[in-house]
């Protein structure tokens, strides 16, 4: 979870066609609160039984506050704890944040780091940034006047493609960060 995360606000704030993207979304990149939903499958390079397709959301608020959607499972955080459970099971696990994860998550709410990000462009309306902590190499995909992201491919050359589309993205008022289980069981792993 942590990598897709990471990748999707990553892959959101990104090159050339950037520049473009970045001038018609500076909006949305200095809002407080922001939702970007998403479609995602990733295709093992070995086993093909573990490919998937699931529906994603991520809301984006101040203080390291969100709530990630991805199938049934759901990461909420306040910017103090973290809160994870899935929609079919009565348990939630808690966890001290994840430093790593917040600094990503946090880079699209500052927009002179989003404007900082090294990438190369590939061909028209497609650029690409390799992360040195990984051997992942990521492409963006701008539609054709670099308004809008189409799609991204993140490539992990040991294990899988993972492939984001039907990326949309909104300005919203707030973030839902309540629990949507009636009786559930508490796990603390702080």
């Amino acid at each position: 979870m942590r990598k897709i995360v990471c990748l999707i606000v990553l892959s959101l704030t990104i090159g050339r066609p950037f520049n473009s993207w970045l001038i018609s979304n500076e909006d949305f990149i200095i809002s407080k609160y922001k939702l970007i939903a998403f479609n995602i499958k990733q295709k093992s390079l070995f086993d093909l039984n573990e490919d998937f397709n699931l529906d994603g959301k991520l809301y984006l608020g101040i203080g390291n506050k969100f709530r990630f959607e991805l199938g049934k499972r759901i990461v909420l955080s306040d910017g103090e704890i973290w809160k994870s459970y899935n929609k079919e099971i009565s348990q939630i696990f808690l966890y001290l944040p994840d430093k790593n994860l917040e600094k990503y998550i946090s880079f699209l709410m500052d927009i002179n780091k989003v404007k900082s990000i090294p990438l190369k462009q590939e061909a028209n309306n497609i650029e690409s940034v390799q992360f040195l902590e990984d051997n992942n190499e990521i492409k963006l995909f701008f539609n054709k006047d670099a308004r809008q992201i189409d799609s991204i491919e993140i490539y992990d050359p040991s294990y899988s493609k993972i492939v984001i589309y039907n990326i949309h993205k909104s300005i919203i008022d707030s973030i839902n960060l309540n629990i949507e289980l009636k009786d559930y069981e508490v796990f603390d792993l702080r």
